[in-house]
């Protein structure tokens, strides 16, 4: 089947009625991939409350129970929707996941940009010192381009973790299915 294609089949008892060939389109998700909007959007929707309660200070990074099942709870699910569910775009799946989650951070950081315990108001060193050679508006830009990039590497970064292992997950139950 043509991985390109906007449309795919698969057999259905439903669509007898419909063509009489029993078989009935599929649509496919954003951008091509065989993930449901649905379920990326699940998946980067769990990411969102660690995100939000360290941006306003309720949780402070690495101190409790909480802020790691907070951390580390969504990325159990998507190692689980990554190595469980069957996908022909494992790869495009799990960056376009990860894009969107790295544009979810972008979000919540932005919202809570003013905020006393937010990123904006404690930007890492590194976006200060590059910002420190320009004057306002442009070291203002820099230190929101910075986060931009920071928060863009760790959702790709994550997306190209999870669609390795995806591909590889897919690769294994291919080869125990042949023997």
């Amino acid at each position: 089947m043509d991985e390109h294609r906007t449309l795919s089949t698969e057999k259905s008892p439903e669509a007898h009625g419909a063509g009489g060939n029993g078989e009935r389109p599929r649509r496919r998700g954003l951008l091509g991939a065989d993930m449901s909007l649905w379920l990326m959007g699940s998946l980067v929707a769990l990411t969102i409350p660690r995100t939000v309660l360290t941006d306003i200070g309720v949780l402070e990074a690495d101190e409790s129970l909480l802020y790691f099942v907070l951390a580390l709870a969504p990325y159990a699910v998507w190692l689980a929707a990554a190595v469980l569910r069957r996908t022909r775009t494992p790869l495009r799946d799990h960056l376009l996941v990860g894009g969107l989650y790295g544009l979810s951070l972008i979000l919540v950081h932005e919202l809570f940009w003013n905020f006393e315990t937010s990123q904006g108001q404690n930007p890492p060193q590194g976006a200060i010192d590059l910002a420190a050679g320009f004057t306002e508006p442009v070291s203002t830009f820099v230190i929101h381009a910075s986060e931009f990039g920071i928060a863009m590497m760790i959702g790709l970064g994550s997306g190209v973790v999870m669609a390795s292992i995806a591909f590889i997950g897919q690769r294994i139950r291919r080869g125990l299915r042949s023997r």
